[in-house]
């Protein structure tokens, strides 16, 4: 199958239309192909050649590439996605890759996200998406892919709070309302925070996992969704770094100021609108905002880290090549941030997003090792290193409460 995706992709570059790229701000640019997009971009294979593109324009500062359709994406039929490009942390079980040249970077990103659609975009999903630059790949989840799956890793990659886990029996155990797969309208969790160079191993509790946890479709009054279990243990963080070895660079030299540029795609099909243009740019100062919005249900970057950790996707123009003709087209009024994220919050009936996000069935994030990962392919030398990233074979999930 490599060789014939390899052909695919090889025809999809040949035929790949012209792309106008225009600023809309200092938070947003925006990317038209002249063909109809959905044709195309059937392939997390095209993402390397959108990436250049923009490179042709802007330096290479940016740490992450946030690409979100304009139009219905078919993309691993997934809300969204996130491949791993570059990466020179040791210790949390992603592989050491470099496939930077092939976006475009000389040396400076580190991943890519794609969302699917204006619909899928919040503070939790590209939350969720950054994370999975570093998690999970160090406790066993051969059911929910890199995900927390049925422990009690409590973070936005799933998991649930120990203090709620009751064993009914048989077994089979409780531990409320949570998701293997989704963790939304929560901060980074501890482990999380020290896979992501923000927390000390020592800060770390224990993790109680069931490493072949699924769920039954039961639903305990008192306790919450039920699932079953044969195989439990808990996992203390000495033995992800027993097993893994320690993070590297450690929470004193970790990075922790981080640099994205957003960028949304539109075909001739489905050409931006200013009100999608507006909200984009409000949610990305908002998300990138390096303080807490006073909102409880919502964490942008900088809460959801515990402010230890900033995420930048402003000052875009500071970025751009001095020879770079990218149109500026002026932005009317921002739309207010806030007004943005509580409209967004009634849309999906609250902080959790789950439905919304499950809906797509399957979700892709590169460097996953293991059996839960077989198509984890490619080489930093052959055509077959485009397609980091293509982690898990389609198809859709169980429905999960």
């Amino acid at each position: 199958r490599l060789g014939s995706l390899a052909g695919e992709y090889n025809a999809i570059v040949d035929d790949f239309p012209q792309v106008a790229t225009t600023q809309f701000d200092e938070n947003l640019v925006v990317m038209e192909i002249s063909g109809e997009a959905n044709a195309l971009l059937r392939h997390e294979v095209t993402m390397d050649h959108l990436a250049p593109k923009l490179y042709e324009l802007y330096e290479d500062a940016f740490d992450y590439l946030i690409f979100q359709a304009n139009f219905p994406s078919v993309i691993g039929r997934a809300c969204a996605w996130y491949g791993t490009v570059g990466n020179a942390v040791a210790g949390t079980g992603v592989r050491m890759v470099d496939y930077r040249r092939y976006y475009g970077s000389a040396g400076k990103l580190t991943g890519v996200a794609w969302i699917a659609s204006h619909d899928c975009l919040d503070y939790s999903t590209l939350a969720h998406e950054i994370m999975h630059g570093w998690a999970n790949f160090v406790l066993p989840s051969p059911r929910s892919g890199p995900h927390w799956g049925f422990s009690s890793a409590n973070g936005l990659l799933g998991g649930f709070d120990r203090s709620q886990l009751v064993e009914l029996g048989d077994g089979r155990y409780a531990a409320g309302t949570f998701s293997d797969v989704l963790g939304g309208g929560k901060p980074y969790s501890p482990i999380e925070l020290y896979l992501a160079g923000l927390l000390p191993a020592e800060e770390v509790p224990d993790i109680w996992v069931a490493t072949d946890g699924w769920h039954t479709g039961e639903r305990d009054d008192e306790h919450g969704w039920i699932f079953t279990a044969s195989q439990v243990e808990d996992w203390p963080v000495q033995r992800i770094i027993d097993e893994r070895g320690p993070r590297t660079p450690a929470v004193a030299d970790s990075q922790k100021a981080f640099r994205a540029a957003f960028v949304l795609v539109a075909d001739r099909e489905h050409p931006p609108e200013q009100q999608v243009l507006e909200e984009l740019s409000a949610f990305m100062r908002g998300f990138s905002n390096p303080a807490n919005d006073a909102d409880d249900a919502t964490f942008n970057f900088y809460e959801a880290t515990g402010g230890r950790a900033i995420f930048a996707t402003g000052d875009l123009t500071r970025w751009r090549k001095p020879e770079a003709a990218v149109a500026l087209a002026g932005s009317a009024r921002p739309r207010d941030v806030r007004t943005f994220v509580a409209s967004r919050a009634s849309r999906f009936g609250g902080a959790i997003k789950a439905d919304a996000h499950l809906l797509w069935g399957h979700e892709h994030h590169g460097n996953a090792p293991g059996a839960s990962n077989p198509a984890a392919f490619g080489s930093a030398d052959g055509p077959s290193a485009r397609f980091v990233g293509a982690a898990d074979p389609p198809g859709p999930y169980p429905a999960r409460p």
